[in-house]
């Protein structure tokens, strides 16, 4: 066989496994990773990959790319459910071998509310809650245990009516039981205190004024 049919059966040879320029291959499934996918594309001589991932997360990949004419390291970074492509650093396209060497997914988003925001005109046509009035409660105290002292006949003739609890409190100090109750709209409280001539005396306090005194 002379040297020039030599170069002629070499040449289809030195073809073999190059793909033309246009063309795009199916995609491909990784062995490790079920839900990865990834497929060529050879345009103007110029190789890039395509990275397709199905997984919830952002996925993270190091894959090793190899052919007759090419072998190198590809970074990807892919979204959650979505697709990436990395443009390779060769003249030439061919049949590539796909070695995923690292692989990281992050943990998926958390899922968003589904709560409709308000709109500014349903905030402004409904008026604004109003609290309802404070109830009086009913404030109940028990007799003192201790031994109080009583107070003089005199003492008890300077409260008059009219008179505001803390100046009743100042002239007599506080009383032997006291109770006080709602009342129409009013905090009512009834004063008892001991008198030194044997008796009791009830002074009756409507919202922080004295309104009657009635002794026994």
């Amino acid at each position: 066989m002379n040297l020039t049919k030599l170069r002629c059966l070499a040449f289809p040879l030195l073809l073999a496994g190059v793909r033309a320029s246009g063309d795009t291959t199916s995609w491909l499934q990784d062995a490790q990773h079920p839900l990865l996918q990834y497929r060529f594309e050879c345009k103007q001589g110029t190789e890039t990959v395509f990275w397709r991932s199905g997984y919830p997360g952002a996925v993270t990949l190091q894959a090793r790319l190899r052919s007759a004419s090419y072998d190198g390291m590809e970074d990807v970074h892919i979204q959650p459910q979505s697709e990436a492509r990395s443009p390779l650093e060769t003249m030439y396209c061919g049949s590539f071998q796909v070695t995923v060497s690292r692989f990281t997914m992050a943990p998926p988003p958390p899922p968003k509310p589904d709560v409709p925001a308000p709109s500014a005109t349903a905030a402004t046509d409904q008026p604004a809650p109003v609290a309802p009035p404070a109830v009086p409660g009913l404030l109940r105290f028990e007799p003192r245990t201790e031994p109080l002292p009583q107070i003089t006949v005199g003492s008890l003739e300077s409260v008059k009516v009219g008179m505001t609890e803390a100046e009743l409190l100042q002239k007599l100090g506080q009383p032997v039981s006291k109770i006080v109750v709602p009342e129409e709209g009013k905090l009512v409280g009834t004063y008892r205190y001991s008198v030194d001539n044997g008796s009791t005396s009830h002074i009756r306090v409507e919202n922080g004024v004295v309104s009657g005194i009635s002794p026994n």
